[in-house]
């Protein structure tokens, strides 16, 4: 249904509205009314992230290759503006704002429950209008550098980096988003403002409203701030070289200040440019085959926990991007090789019987229950539609994916992805350990 310049989806098993607006500029913007709601959600997307070191708008001229870190750098450096500090200005206003960098899109977002207008327009300014200056670039980098240098005191995030760098031999995912210190030496504000230019043009960032406002003001708002920037849709092509199959290597082991020792495993995947639909199927049939496996609920897990090869820290992930992809599953044990070796060994075990229809019938209710209650959180419908819609998927249609995972299609996926061939390890062992 199309009104007022923008046109609404409608949902009505879910009871959910899509509205959706487009600006002559490529800018997109989606608002999900949400009545009755205290609280408003709102977040600005911008499909640039860390992997993004080689592009061009010229298909004539050489890619410019930056540093590594950039995204995140020019992330923190957009709260900085000529007139004051943003987050000063949103707690003026009784607003809680936020950003993130990961590898492959950045969002600022800001929730509140009074002045939405003067948030959002705080929002649709500062993202779009940076202030740089030598002074500032250079101070930024000494806040890096102690991020960074926290961050290297971090276990976890040293382990899950360890086994990124394991899995790829070229491809930049292997590399940490907040980059080094020697990498942030190289930027100044020339490099910052080139980088903004391209990546934060209009018809390269998405706005997503969730909560108790109207769509005609949110439009208008849009309308009278980036939308109405002259410009015109800009092409950007990003350059990566081609990655191997094999992983860089097969396992590795790390020693660390831990108590109990970690490990993080997986299998590479390889993307096969699935339009979004299908590259969502994908992403919901891998988490629930790897529930299937060694969720809370199968005796492989029971096993592993009573024998305190694992503990409540254990995860599974499973991530796919248009230039990456690959499964985790990691966790604390007093024993990691044997925890791999009953993993791997049940992996083939079920290649061999077959998964439970039984259990998946479960897992699927489960799923979808837990989809349906995040409903009610305008965290958790902004950050999973942006995050979808740069996939060029909408979050609504998730649920009529879920009819299409069968027995045979995770079977297929457990065949093709849970390769040996394609498998890495990283083990973090205490210090002073054997």
């Amino acid at each position: 249904m199309k009104r007022k310049g923008y046109y609404q989806i409608d949902y009505p098993m879910l009871q959910e509205s899509l509205c959706c607006g487009e600006y002559p500029n490529g800018f997109k913007a989606y608002v999900i009314q949400k009545k009755g709601f205290s609280k408003t959600f709102a977040s600005i997307g911008t499909r640039y992230g860390s992997i993004d070191q080689r592009f061009s708008t010229d298909p004539n001229a050489a890619p410019t290759l930056v540093p590594d870190g950039i995204a995140h750098f020019l992330e923190h450096k957009l709260f900085e503006q000529e007139d004051g500090n943003v987050l000063q200005k949103y707690a003026a206003l009784g607003a809680s704002p936020n950003a993130y960098t990961s590898f492959d899109k950045t969002a600022y977002l800001f929730s509140c429950t009074d002045n939405f207008g003067a948030c959002l327009d705080l929002l649709l300014d500062y993202v779009y209008k940076p202030y740089f200056t030598d002074e500032n670039v250079e101070k930024e980098k000494g806040i890096i550098g102690q991020e960074i240098d926290m961050y290297a005191d971090n276990p976890d995030w040293n382990g899950y980096f360890g086994f990124l760098k394991n899995m790829f031999s070229v491809s930049p995912v292997r590399l940490e988003i907040a980059g080094t210190k020697e990498s942030i030496a190289q930027i100044d504000k020339e490099l910052l403002y080139q980088c903004h230019g391209t990546f934060y043009h209009p018809s390269n960032m998405i706005l997503v409203v969730v909560g108790n406002v109207t769509p005609e003001e949110v439009f208008s708002r849009v309308a009278a701030t980036i939308g109405a920037v002259k410009t015109k849709p800009l092409k950007i092509k990003r350059f990566f070289d081609a990655e191997p199959k094999e992983p860089r290597v097969r396992q590795s082991e790390a020693t660390f200040d831990v108590a109990t020792p970690r490990f993080f495993a997986g299998f590479k995947d390889f993307p096969t440019g699935e339009p979004g639909h299908e590259r969502a199927l994908r992403e919901i049939g891998m988490m629930i085959l790897f529930e299937l496996i060694m969720g809370k609920s199968t005796p492989l897990y029971e096993r592993l926990y009573a024998e305190g090869l694992i503990n409540a820290s254990f995860s599974i992930e499973y991530t796919l991007e248009q230039h990456y992809a690959f499964s985790c599953f990691a966790g604390e044990s007093k024993n990691p090789d044997e925890a791999i070796r009953m993993i791997l060994a049940e992996i083939e075990t079920i290649k061999q019987t077959g998964l439970d229809e039984v259990a998946l019938a479960r897992i699927l209710k489960a799923y979808q229950g837990r989809n349906i209650r995040s409903l009610d959180s305008v965290e958790s419908i902004a950050h999973r539609f942006l995050d979808q819609i740069f996939k060029e998927c909408i979050l609504f249609d998730y649920f009529g994916l879920y009819e299409r995972v069968t027995l045979p299609y995770l079977e297929d996926l457990l065949r093709t992805h849970c390769n040996p061939d394609y498998f890495t390890v990283l083990k973090l062992r205490s210090k002073g350990t054997n």
